[in-house]
């Protein structure tokens, strides 16, 4: 059997106890499998690159895009990784065909485990980053660097925001004192 790491994004919005256990029935039909649990930021690089030093042969991260993107960035060497829906939109399992229930996506990754089977995926990088589907640069950095601030508890008005956002030099359109964004 093969030794498979298990990380898992508690903090994404479609990881539950519930869904957690029926992945684990199904990926340890075939695998000695060990689950590690992300715990802050830029965890799951840390715990993929750990997977790997440890001598992991393949890798499946239970988590929504920023969960896919961070284990990504914690490759080493030639470790297959497998994506198990579990955010809101989890744009790269969609995309690479999986289903969009995490139960039935980790009875299809279970099969490729047991049969050996991969393929390789295009993979980009930006500033020494990995990304598999999407990069932002300019605005879209900066948006989702105010994004992150404010769910981290930092409160923006629109005026700061509009004013923040012209400090960097980026011209974004200002109605009323509010950065008008669309989403």
């Amino acid at each position: 059997m093969q030794a498979v790491v298990l990380i898992a994004n508690p903090f994404a919005s479609r990881v539950s106890e519930d869904r957690l256990a029926a992945v684990e029935r199904e990926l340890a039909r075939v695998a000695e499998l060990s689950i590690v649990m992300t715990e802050h930021p830029r965890h799951a690089t840390e715990l993929a690159s750990e997977a790997c030093r440890g001598g992991c042969d393949a890798i499946v991260v239970f988590s929504g895009d920023g969960g896919f993107n961070e284990a990504l960035n914690g490759l080493e060497g030639d470790v297959p990784i497998g994506f198990l829906p579990g955010g809101g939109a989890s744009v790269l399992s969609r995309a690479l065909g999986l289903p969009g229930d995490p139960v039935a996506a980790a009875k299809q990754l279970a099969e490729a485990i047991e049969q050996n089977r991969t393929r390789r995926i295009a993979v980009g990088r930006v500033n020494g980053r990995r990304f598999a589907f999407s990069a932002g640069v300019g605005i879209d950095e900066f948006v989702a660097s105010l994004t992150l601030a404010a769910e981290a508890g930092a409160h923006y008005s629109g005026v700061l925001c509009g004013r923040a956002v012209w400090q960097e030099g980026v011209p974004i359109y200002v109605r009323e004192g509010r950065a008008a964004l669309a989403r």
